[in-house]
């Protein structure tokens, strides 16, 4: 079971970035800007193209066996040596590492996702100059 749920936080977290991308200008106060900064456009553009929604699963995808084996090793140390994971305790931390790892997962592809399409607008820009 803890090897079903593991590599499913990491997956919703790219797909949340799918279907939603990222506008780091929507509840911005300086939003009504955005419209007059090409710069600025060009970034809400990037994180709701394409490559971005394709960048955000892959990168799902490839922290999915990263959160695997981290989880079976925590799980490993919190049944004190033994790979019996039926126990309540292991229902119980099943569901709390979920949400951590989910938690962590969305903040990390967040992370990742807004440099990538930083780094591609600067690349951009320094090529039309």
């Amino acid at each position: 079971m803890l090897c079903i749920t593991s590599p499913t936080s990491p997956v919703l977290a790219g797909l949340w970035f799918f279907v939603q991308p990222i506008n780091p200008y929507r509840l911005s106060p300086i939003a009504p800007l955005v419209k007059e900064d090409d710069i600025r456009q060009l970034l809400v553009f990037k994180l709701g193209s394409k490559s971005a929604k394709n960048y955000s699963l892959r990168l799902g995808l490839k922290m999915a066996p990263c959160t695997t084996s981290l989880s079976l090793v925590f799980a490993y140390a919190w049944s004190n040596g033994s790979w019996n994971f039926v126990s309540a305790n292991a229902v119980t931390w099943m569901f709390i590492n979920e949400f951590l790892l989910g938690l962590a997962c969305f903040v990390v592809i967040g992370q990742l996702l807004l440099r990538w399409a930083i780094n591609d607008v600067l690349r951009s820009q320094a090529h039309a100059a």
